[in-house]
C-alpha cells in the first residue's frame, strides 16, 4: 500500500487520470467476466459504474491537493517554503486541513471500502435471494413454486389489434422462457389437446381466462399473461405470472421497444426478468444467449414461424405449414428453429430422405442457436437420421438427465427401443411421455407398446382412453384395427378398416394410410386380387398427393404381395417396370430413389443381375450419411435376398440377422427361412420367436414405412413352411398346430390359393387321426 501510494503521489495530473481511467476499465471488465459466469443482480454493474463516477471527482481533488495543476513532486532540497522571496509558488494554494483529508491513501481506503460494501450487500442478497427471505427471494426458494414446475403461456394481448405482432411475441417468449431449466413450459400440442378437452377448437385464442381454465384442467399451477401495447412507434410488453387457482400474481415484469426492430431484445428482456424472479441462477440467465440468437433476428420469421405452428399442430394444415416454415427460412436463413421444425414435419409425412437430410443438417449446424432443449432433440434427430441410434440414444438420454419430462425426448427413445426389439422398456419410455404431456401420440404409442407386449385387456382400456380424449386423432382409430389383426380377429379387423376408409372420403394422407391397411388385412388373410385393387388405390394416391416416391413405393408394395404371397414372378416385374416408366428414377432425388426396395424385389423375382445394379447404385450414389434413418439396415435385407436367391443360406442369414439392427421383428421371417435351409432346428426358434410377437410393426405395409416384411406378406407363408419344418422333423404336435393357423387364416383366401389351403388341411387331419 505504502508503494502504490507512493508511486500515485510522484505521478502528474494526467497520469493520475490514465491510471484511474485503466483501473476503472479493469474493474468493470471484473465485473462484467464475474457477471457471466457466476451471475450478479442486474444492478451490480451500473452500482459498481456509479461509485467509479463517484470516485473521480474525489481522485481529481486529492491530485488537485497533492500535486497541483503542473503537476510534479517536490524535488530534494527544494520545497514549499524554499522558493526565493517574491516569488510566487507555482503550486495550487493548499491548507494543512484539506492536504490531512485528500490523500492518496485515504481516496485508495475509500474505494476500497465503497467496493467492499457492494460486495457485502450483494452477497447478502444472493443469499437472501436463494433462501427466499424478504423481496429478494425467489418463488421457488419461497415454496411457493416448484422447481421444473409447468408453466402454461397465454397467448399475448395486443389492444391495438395487431393479431400477428401479438402472435410473434408469444412464440417469442415460449421459446426463450423454455431455456430456463427452472420451469417446463407447457407445449403446443399439450396446449392444443387442453382446448380439446375443454370443447373449443385447438385454434382459438388463449386469453387470459381460457389459459386459466386450461392450467386448471391440466393440473398446471401457474400462468403468464402477456400484453404488447402501442406507444407512438414503439411498444410496451408486459408479462405477469399469476396463480391458476385464484389469479394472484406472483411476479411481472414490463420491457420496452422503441420500434418492432426491439421487440425481439425487448422479449428477451421480459423473458429474463420473469426467469429471474421465478428462481433461475443468475448465472445461467447471464450465460443463456439471446433470444435473436435462439430464434431469429427477424420478427418477420418469427411471425412466419408462429403461424407455421398453428398451421400444422393447430389447424392440421400440413401443406401450409411446410410453406410458412420455408418462407421463414428465406427471411432467415440462420433460423435454426425453423430448420429444425422444417426436417421434422416432413420425416413425419414421408417426404423423402432428400429434404428431411437437407433441413436437419442445417439445424445440426446452426444447434448452437437452440435452447437446450431444442439443441440436443436436433442432435438426436439427426443422428437417427444418418442411422447413429447410439448417438441418438445419448443425445437424448442426456437431455433426459437435464429434464426427466421431456415428452418427444421420451417417446423417440422408446421408438428405437421397440425397433430394438426392446418392448418392456419401450413401454416404460411411452408411459413417462405420456405421463409427462397429454399428447395424443404418447398415448398412442403406449397402447401400441401394450399391444406389443400381448397385454391386450390393458391395451383396449387404453385405446378408449385415446379415442374418449383424443376423437379427431386418426391413428387411434387405425391402432383399433391393428390390435384386432394381432389378436387374430381379422374379420374384426377387416370390418373396422372397412368404416374407416369410409370416413377417409377424400385423397389425403389419412385415406392413403387408410387404404393401405386395408390392402395389408387383406394381404394377410390371402385374399390376394382384392389386396392388390388396395394397394394400387394407396399407390396412385400417393402420385396425386405429389409424392413421386412414394408411388414407386408402392409399386413394390404390390410387387412384393404377387411374390411373396401369390407366387407371381413375371407380374410383379410387370407393374413394377410400368411404375418406373411412369416415374423414372433419375427425375428423383437420389436419396429418395427406393434403390433397396428394387433390389429386394428383383432378388424375389430371381433376376439377380439388376437387384445387383440397385444395390450397387444405392452404394455409389447414396453417401454413407444419406443412408440412415430409422431403416438405417434394410440395404442388409436386399443382400440377405440376393444371397438366399443364390442358395449362400449361411450368408444370407447374417444379412438378415445385420437387418434386424434397424428392427428386429422385422427381420426375424426371412432370417428363419435362411436358418431353416442349414439347420432347421435353429430355424424353427427363430420363427416362434417372430410368430409369438404381437408388435404393430408386424401389421400392415407401411403402417410401419421402413421395412419391406410384415404380417402382410410373411404370416401366412411362414405359418405354411414352418408347419412342413415341424412335420419334416416329426414333431406332430407343433406341425398341427400351424397347419391349423394356416388354414384359419387363409380360409377366405382367392381360390387360386385355395389348393395350399386343402393341402394343408389335409395333412392337418392326416396328423390328428395319427396322434389320436
Amino acid at each position: 500500500m505504502k508503494n502504490l501510494v507512493r508511486e500515485v503521489h510522484r505521478r502528474s495530473l494526467w497520469q493520475v487520470l490514465g491510471i484511474y481511467a485503466a483501473a476503472c476499465w479493469i474493474v468493470l471488465q471484473v465485473v462484467d467476466v464475474i457477471g457471466n459466469n457466476f451471475g450478479l443482480p442486474e444492478w451490480v454493474a451500473p452500482t459498481a459504474l456509479v461509485l467509479l463516477l463517484i470516485g473521480l471527482p474525489v481522485v481529481l481533488a486529492t491530485a488537485f491537493v497533492q500535486e497541483g495543476m503542473t503537476g510534479g513532486s517536490e524535488r530534494e532540497g527544494t520545497g514549499a517554503n524554499d522558493a526565493p522571496e517574491g516569488v510566487a509558488n507555482s503550486r495550487a494554494p493548499s491548507t494543512p486541513g484539506g492536504r490531512g483529508v485528500f490523500t492518496w491513501r485515504n481516496a485508495l481506503l475509500g474505494g476500497l471500502a465503497a467496493f467492499a460494501v457492494l460486495g457485502i450487500g450483494t452477497a447478502i442478497f444472493i443469499v437472501m435471494r436463494t433462501a427466499g427471505v424478504g423481496p429478494a427471494g425467489t418463488l421457488v426458494a419461497k415454496g411457493v413454486m416448484e422447481e421444473r414446475e409447468a408453466v402454461l403461456v397465454a397467448d399475448f394481448q395486443s389492444p391495438s389489434g395487431d393479431v400477428e405482432l401479438a402472435g410473434a411475441a408469444t412464440e417469442a417468449f415460449r421459446i426463450d422462457l423454455s431455456q430456463s431449466p427452472v420451469v417446463s413450459v407447457v407445449d403446443r400440442s399439450r396446449l392444443a389437446d387442453l382446448l380439446v378437452r375443454m370443447g373449443r377448437s385447438a385454434d382459438d385464442e388463449v386469453t387470459p381466462d381460457v389459459a386459466r381454465e386450461a392450467a386448471q384442467r391440466g393440473g398446471i399451477n401457474a400462468v403468464v399473461l402477456g400484453q404488447i401495447d402501442a406507444a407512438g412507434r414503439g411498444f410496451v410488453l408486459t408479462a405477469r405470472l399469476v396463480a391458476t387457482a385464484d389469479g394472484e400474481e406472483l411476479a411481472s415484469r414490463r420491457a420496452t421497444a422503441a420500434d418492432s426492430s426491439e421487440v425481439i431484445q425487448a422479449i428477451d428482456d421480459l423473458s429474463q426478468g420473469l426467469r429471474e424472479r421465478i428462481g433461475e441462477s443468475l448465472g445461467s440467465i447471464a450465460r443463456a444467449p439471446s433470444l435473436e440468437r435462439v430464434a431469429t433476428r427477424s420478427l418477420r420469421a418469427l411471425r412466419l414461424y408462429t403461424q407455421a405452428e398453428n398451421a400444422i399442430v393447430n389447424l392440421d394444415e400440413t401443406e401450409r405449414g411446410l410453406a410458412l416454415l420455408e418462407a421463414a427460412i428465406d427471411e432467415d436463413s440462420t433460423f435454426a428453429m425453423a430448420w429444425r421444425k422444417l426436417g421434422t414435419v416432413r420425416g413425419n409425412q414421408g417426404l423423402g430422405r432428400s429434404g428431411v437430410k437437407e433441413a436437419l443438417d442445417q439445424a445440426y449446424a446452426l444447434r448452437d442457436r437452440l435452447p437446450d432443449r431444442d439443441r440436443y432433440l436436433t442432435e438426436a434427430q439427426y443422428h437417427t437420421s444418418r442411422g447413429e441410434r447410439d448417438r441418438a440414444t445419448i443425445a437424448y438420454e442426456t437431455l433426459l438427465e437435464i429434464d426427466p419430462a421431456v415428452g418427444p425426448a421420451l417417446n423417440n427413445l422408446g421408438i428405437i427401443k421397440e425397433l430394438s426389439g426392446d418392448a418392456e422398456a419401450a413401454f416404460e419410455l411411452y408411459e413417462r411421455a405420456w405421463a409427462s404431456a397429454s399428447d395424443g401420440l404418447y398415448l398412442y404409442h403406449v397402447t401400441r407398446a401394450l399391444q406389443g407386449l400381448g397385454r391386450f385387456d390393458e391395451a383396449d382400456a387404453r385405446l378408449s382412453e385415446l379415442r374418449e380424449t383424443f376423437p379427431d386423432y386418426a391413428a387411434g382409430a387405425h391402432l383399433g384395427v391393428v390390435i384386432s389383426a394381432a389378436r387374430g380377429d381379422y374379420a374384426m379387423a377387416d370390418s373396422a378398416i372397412d368404416v374407416l376408409v369410409a370416413e377417409h372420403g377424400s385423397s389425403d394422407a389419412r385415406r392413403t394410410d387408410a387404404v393401405l391397411l386395408r390392402g395389408g388385412i387383406r394381404a394377410t388373410r390371402g385374399r390376394v386380387a382384392d389386396a392388390l385393387e388396395q394397394l394400387a388405390e394407396a399407390r396412385d394416391l400417393e402420385l396425386e398427393r405429389g409424392l413421386p416416391a412414394r408411388y414407386l413405393l408402392g409399386a413394390c408394395d404390390l410387387a412384393l404381395v404377387r411374390l411373396m404371397v401369390a407366387g407371381h414372378g413375371a407380374e410383379a416385374l410387370s407393374s413394377v417396370e410400368d411404375a418406373l416408366d411412369r416415374v423414372p428414377l433419375e427425375g428423383l432425388d437420389p436419396l429418395d430413389r427406393p434403390y433397396v426396395r428394387l433390389a429386394i424385389v428383383y432378388a424375389l423375382a430371381g433376376d439377380l443381375e439388376r437387384a445387383r445394379e440397385y444395390l450397387s447404385r444405392f452404394e455409389d450414389e447414396i453417401p454413407p450419411d444419406g443412408r440412415g434413418g430409422w431403416n438405417f439396415s434394410d440395404h442388409f435385407f436386399a443382400r440377405g435376398e440376393i444371397a438366399l436367391a443364390e442358395g449362400q443360406y449361411e450368408e444370407a442369414a447374417r444379412y438378415f440377422d445385420q437387418a434386424g439392427a434397424g428392427c428386429r421383428t422385422c427381420a426375424l421371417p426371412r432370417q428363419a427361412l435362411a436358418e431353416a435351409m442349414v439347420d432347421p432346428q435353429a430355424g424353427i426358434e427363430i420363427f416362434e420367436d417372430f410368430a409369438t410377437r404381437t408388435e404393430a410393426l408386424r401389421m400392415g405395409t407401411r403402417t410401419n414405412p421402413w421395412f419391406p416384411y410384415g404380417d402382410w406378406v410373411s404370416l401366412g407363408p411362414s405359418y405354411e413352411r414352418f408347419a412342413g419344418v415341424y412335420d419334416e422333423l416329426g414333431d406332430l404336435q407343433n406341425a398341427a398346430k400351424y397347419y391349423a393357423m394356416f388354414v384359419e387364416l387363409w380360409q377366405d383366401a382367392d381360390e387360386e390359393l385355395q389348393p395350399r389351403v386343402l393341402a394343408a388341411q389335409q395333412r392337418l387331419e392326416a396328423i390328428l387321426q395319427e396322434i389320436g
